[in-house]
């Protein structure tokens, strides 16, 4: 069900909140971007789990080894998955699931590589 969208404080609130978080890829995306919200779920230090075609989102899990995936049409994997998943959320092992950098991802430190470019541009 569509619910009213709620404001991003509150958002990342209700993230915080989870045990787990979930990305829904789409198959005219997947193959060429990333939705912003893998960026904000790296940062919550919570496990991720996508579900998503081949490109460039799986590409960037894989990269960087955190969250599971599973395909759009893999009906079984994506149970097989969420069982293991709910199994090591009770039992606290979830720390294989998160990504291991999160602060390389942060806003600050992005917008600190691209201060480095622009000051290298105006040079």
């Amino acid at each position: 069900r569509v619910i009213d969208s709620i404001p991003y404080a509150e958002a990342l609130r209700e993230m915080a909140a989870c045990d787990a978080l979930l990305v829904l890829g789409s198959r005219e995306t997947d193959s060429i971007s990333l939705p912003a919200k893998i960026f904000e779920y790296m940062g919550l230090r919570k496990p991720v789990l996508v579900v998503s075609g081949d490109g460039a989102l799986k590409e960037f899990l894989r990269e960087h080894r955190f969250g599971l995936q599973v395909g759009l049409d893999d009906e079984a994997a994506a149970r097989n998955v969420l069982m293991q998943l709910y199994k090591d959320v009770l039992s606290g092992r979830t720390d294989k699931y998160l990504f291991a950098e999160p602060e390389r991802f942060s806003r600050r430190e992005l917008t600190g590589q691209l201060a480095v470019i622009f000051d290298r541009l105006l040079k």
